[in-house]
């Protein structure tokens, strides 16, 4: 792509505050408010700060720098300290600081990488990086455009985290807490502690207490739980079988003890629910890699996915994959089809992702071919609840691999069919609707990504007035298709 904009070495552009950074040792650090940035991002927070404004930090050292895993320049707002893993730069003013990051993003700096084992960009070397620079104007505007897409982009990833914690807070509500059991319980006690079965442990009345107090705020469920109470089995009966709006019909009033103590609360669980080891319930295998893996790995063909596919994306989907697997791979190893449920078992264990394509994954992904009555919607929340349990067995100790069997022996909770399909409704629309803002997101980040090279090498230009405008981002995309 040829550059219509003079390059310039970056000390050319930019202020250098790395006489300012203040290194402190982990055990040396008092908690608090403020940000302490490394090479990647926030490390910690501490109790005070060393700048304030908006800086780019690029990144000293680390692997980062040659793998590109996350944003090498990345911007810091406000107060923050910094340690002496990132370079610290400002520009003219604030917009073009945001322009000398995106530039930063999208230069060449391998040549001004040093060392073999821990990659490292000098001071020195620093100063000397090529950056495109077009007058100041159009730095602002580039900056504007861009910047107008980062805010549409992090405002769909808070509303697709908002409804993860929607997701999240039903099934712990429901298959955790057991909040519509103790609710039912609580009715058919009158609302009166006193009242609850006199084999409850402390354990469970404590938990009935703190529910009371949240119904006690609620009048509206406390007369519709009343009112359930007056349902005949009939009713009751051709209610369950429909899709009713009154949830707490499906979950029943009473509590049993199991043998198991660490189920449920205190081995306590709702009664007429039942207790399975979860490879009863579902097939549990582990996919494929051909050997050695190098010679069969290339730039195109089916996607291979890898645990740090899932890592880099913010959302429950893997929607691309940095790596391909030749066709005469395939053989080896285990290909899926879009919207199958995965668990990596190795680097970083415990992890769930929905595969958002077809896609080839490796011997240290674990998929589940057959379910007898969990759906993945249903064992993806309760990967997430689990996670840190299965990941901690072996003595106590974290390890770098799930095994198979662990997960295959872990016992848990099977709720009744009707409580199941009943959640199935509630969580169907959030799981399609983080899918449909997710899908948002990557036709965002492809514009942007597309556009900005084009921008600042100024094969396009930005009409003035429209660096912010939603107009923009249509006028700029129609002219790139």
């Amino acid at each position: 792509m040829e550059n219509k904009y003079p390059i310039l070495p970056l000390v050319d552009l930019v202020t250098i505050h790395d006489t300012k950074r203040k290194p402190i040792t982990k055990s040396k650090r008092i908690s608090g408010v403020y940000p302490y940035y490394g090479a990647s991002g926030i490390t910690d927070y501490v109790e005070s700060y060393v700048f304030d404004g908006l800086f780019v930090l690029l990144a000293e050292d680390g692997d980062n720098l040659r793998t590109r895993n996350t944003p090498i320049a990345f911007t810091a707002k406000g107060k923050f300290w910094v340690n002496n893993h990132a370079h610290v730069l400002k520009g003219v003013d604030d917009l073009d600081t945001q322009y000398i990051c995106y530039a930063l993003q999208h230069a060449e700096i391998d040549s001004y990488i040093s060392g073999s084992t821990r990659p490292k960009i000098t001071q020195g070397d620093l100063k000397k990086i090529p950056v495109i620079a077009p007058p100041l104007k159009i730095r602002h505007q580039i900056a504007k455009l861009v910047n107008d897409f980062d805010q549409k982009i992090e405002l769909n990833q808070k509303t697709n985290q908002t409804l993860e914690k929607m997701a999240q807070t039903l099934f712990k509500s429901w298959f955790v807490d057991f909040d519509p059991v103790f609710d039912n319980a609580l009715a058919k006690a009158g609302f009166n502690l006193d009242n609850l079965p006199n084999e409850w442990p402390e354990t469970l009345l404590q938990r009935a207490k703190l529910r009371l107090q949240v119904l006690q705020q609620n009048p509206t469920l406390q007369a519709q739980l009343t009112q359930n109470l007056s349902v005949t089995s009939n009713q009751q009966s051709q209610a369950q079988t429909s899709q009713t709006k009154n949830t707490h019909q499906h979950f029943p009033s009473e509590f049993e003890l199991t043998d198991d103590p660490s189920i449920g609360i205190n081995g306590w669980i709702p009664k007429g629910w039942d207790v399975a080891a979860l490879g009863d319930k579902i097939a549990v295998k582990r996919g494929g890699s051909p050997r050695p893996i190098k010679d069969f790995i290339d730039t195109k063909g089916l996607p291979w996915t890898k645990i740090s596919d899932a890592t880099a994306s913010q959302s429950r989907f893997i929607k691309k994959t940095k790596e391909f697997i030749k066709p005469e791979g395939l053989s080896k190893t285990t290909l899926l089809k879009k919207g199958a449920l995965i668990l990596s078992n190795s680097a970083t264990p415990g992890l769930p992702k929905f595969l958002d394509t077809d896609a080839c994954i490796h011997d240290g992904w674990l998929h589940f071919p057959t379910k007898e009555i969990f759906s993945d919607l249903y064992l993806y929340q309760l990967f997430l609840v689990v996670r840190k349990e299965l990941v901690q067995q072996g003595n106590g100790s974290v390890f770098t691999n799930l095994k198979t069997d662990i997960l295959k022996n872990h016992n848990l909770i099977v709720p009744n069919k009707d409580i199941l399909v009943n959640f199935e409704s509630f969580i169907i629309p959030i799981h399609n609707q983080i899918h449909a803002i997710s899908e948002n997101i990557a036709i965002l980040t492809k514009l942007r990504d597309t556009l900005l090279p084009k921008l600042i090498s100024g094969e396009l230009q930005i009409p003035d007035g429209l660096e912010t405008a939603e107009n923009s981002i249509t006028a700029l995309g129609s002219n790139n298709e």
